[in-house]
């Protein structure tokens, strides 16, 4: 709603958004207010009217959320449409399509979720944005789960490629490869480093063509982002991590694997008990 104090009263005047994303003022025109915060939209707004009409006092305020329908495809265990209000994020409405389908045996992607936004005039073809919810449960970064606009279609493929990470981190094994990963990415999802960071150091074994091929990480630097450091993955890719005691990885059909401390004497039948 607007409201306009004006030298004959106050006016207060309910306007909707229209499909396209522009809010229709009479006698002043489309201001477009589509993927804009509040706070913009209003500042927007403001500077259209005063654009017009001059010394008025003016409020914006937001009366009621427009709803729209988005499809959700793909391995979700209900696909259809769902009306939407324009706050709700990819991980909310894959939830009332009834969740992932197979979420217990891994089958459906959590980190390549497609988000294809379709433009209003049809003229281009949509753009593409990726929903990570396993990296968003991790960090709660937002950019890892967008919030939907009208026009928006969520596709859930299924889980793909794999990198895996070993050694010094709380939570070592397999996690889906998603382009773009890199090795501070991989250290995240292996729920970080255990011990000081600082001594910490790093392996990066990559398969292609002629072989396997070794690469030293310098972690520290990966960690802080540094591009050179933070080298880019590529499906398939294993690193290992050398914390700041040595450690050996124990995998397959154990109750507990991860990163074991090698300790004086230690005997790999001590060391299957320890995993269960």
């Amino acid at each position: 709603s607007i409201l306009v104090d004006t030298d004959e009263g106050v006016v207060v005047d309910k306007v909707p958004v229209g499909a396209a994303g522009g809010l229709i003022i009479p006698f002043v025109g489309v201001v477009a207010v589509a993927g804009k915060r509040l706070a913009d939209a209003r500042v927007d707004i403001e500077a259209a009217i005063r654009g017009r009409f001059q010394h008025l006092d003016i409020s914006v305020d937001l009366f009621r959320l427009r709803s729209f329908p988005i499809n959700v495809i793909g391995e979700v265990k209900f696909p259809g449409a769902y009306k939407v209000k324009g706050v709700e994020e990819v991980s909310e409405l894959i939830l009332r399509a009834g969740g992932l389908l197979g979420e217990n045996q891994g089958r459906a992607s959590l980190r390549n979720i497609r988000v294809l936004r379709h433009e209003k005039s049809g003229d281009q073809p949509p753009q593409e944005k990726r929903a990570d919810l396993l990296l968003w449960n991790l960090t709660g970064d937002h950019r890892y789960n967008p919030y939907l606009i009208d026009g928006d279609q969520i596709f859930v493929p299924v889980k793909g490629d794999s990198i895996n990470i070993s050694g010094g981190v709380h939570l070592p094994g397999n996690y889906e490869y998603a382009p773009g990963d890199r090795v501070s990415d991989l250290v995240r999802l292996g729920r970080g480093l255990i011990g000081d960071p600082e001594s910490a150091t790093a392996e990066l074994l990559r398969l292609d063509s002629g072989g396997s091929n070794i690469h030293p990480v310098d972690l520290a630097a990966a960690l802080a982002q540094e591009p050179e450091a933070d080298i880019e993955l590529q499906p398939s890719d294993k690193l290992f991590v050398t914390g700041d005691r040595p450690r050996v990885t124990l995998e397959g059909e154990v109750r507990f694997p991860g990163a074991y401390p090698i300790e004086h004497g230690l005997r790999l039948r001590e060391l299957l008990e320890r995993a269960g």
